[in-house]
């Protein structure tokens, strides 16, 4: 596969059509998706905190939504650009994630199990993500994502972010749950 500009390979899930996959193969090799990705780069730059539906109406109807979000995902996947917290967007009146620039070096973090992002800002009041619950049950993220997966810890997931009610946290220690697993202690 070539690469050019930013060196963004467009990507295609496992199991999209094989018509998504000649498209993502077409973007890469015609120099499209580091064209795209650009842009995204640059206005994520300039305007940290926006999400890909403002993002999309900012270019002027150059791109929409889908484009913005696959060159996010992207420039993400490359530590390019980092999601931040999750909010309503004033263009599609949808909960969506926003994004900014990475820090120099490009490194990526706050990834979870599956690569998933870990948000750390509650996005609702009254609300929690996976790194606060697990603060408040002195757990680590991933054990909270394990209960909230086996259905211990009531949980909704929005854009790949995990809202836990904060009465939810409250019925599990009612239930009696210490956070021990039951280890023997030495």
């Amino acid at each position: 596969m070539v690469t050019t500009g930013l060196g963004v390979v467009a990507r295609a899930r496992l199991h999209d059509p094989l018509s998504s996959v000649r498209a993502a193969r077409s973007a890469t090799e015609s120099g499209l998706a580091s064209s795209q990705a650009g842009w995204f780069l640059e206005a994520v730059t300039a305007v940290p905190g926006l999400t890909a539906s403002e993002l999309a109406g900012l270019s002027g109807g150059r791109f929409d939504r889908v484009q913005a979000n696959r060159r996010l995902a992207d420039l993400h996947h490359r530590g390019q650009v980092e999601k931040g917290a999750s909010r309503i967007s004033d263009v599609s009146g949808h909960l969506e994630v926003t994004s900014g620039a990475a820090p120099p070096g490009g490194e990526q973090r706050g990834r979870g199990p599956g690569g998933d992002a870990v948000v750390t800002t509650p996005p609702f009041p009254g609300y929690l993500v996976i790194a606060e619950a697990a603060r408040q049950l002195g757990v680590h993220y991933r054990t909270v994502d394990k209960l909230v997966r086996s259905g211990r810890l009531k949980a909704e997931k929005v854009f790949n972010v995990w809202l836990i009610h904060e009465g939810a946290i409250e019925a599990l220690l009612a239930d009696g749950y210490t956070g021990r697993t039951g280890r023997k202690e030495k």
